[in-house]
């Protein structure tokens, strides 16, 4: 199910990013930047970790399309059954996830809130901890 942006408060700065590869971001998606500046999913799996810049502010689909990263926002997915009140962290595969990850090999970001089960409030602030 894809995320829907009820009320955006920041977008990261410049004109988006240009995507590439295979795998393009639905909207929704948490995304970070290769070396070449495109867009690619985050991800904080073993030996893949990759910090998320803002979810994709549309689905993706070709080659060099530039799309917007939202920062801040209110949001729904209404196929999500979130805990109200709980974190939300990075997932695998650019996906939100309420379980922190505790691998010593994963990266741990915060991404947000839960307002209710289906409602939360994203806030991309880029901090980060590495679990030892």
């Amino acid at each position: 199910m894809a995320i829907n942006f009820l009320k955006i408060e920041e977008f990261a700065s410049g004109l988006g990013v240009p995507l590439s590869g295979t795998v393009k971001p639905a909207q929704g998606d948490a995304v970070n930047t290769n070396s070449s500046g495109e867009g690619v999913l985050a991800q904080n799996t073993a030996g893949a970790n990759k910090i998320a810049h803002g979810l994709a502010g549309q689905s993706g689909t070709q080659n060099g399309l530039r799309i917007s990263l939202v920062r801040r926002a209110y949001c729904e997915d209404t196929g999500a059954s979130f805990t109200q009140g709980g974190d939300l962290w990075l997932g695998t595969n650019g996906k939100l996830t309420q379980t922190k990850p505790s691998a010593s090999t994963k990266l741990v970001q915060h991404m947000g809130h839960a307002i209710n089960a289906t409602e939360f409030y994203l806030d991309v602030s880029g901090y980060t901890e590495q679990n030892a």
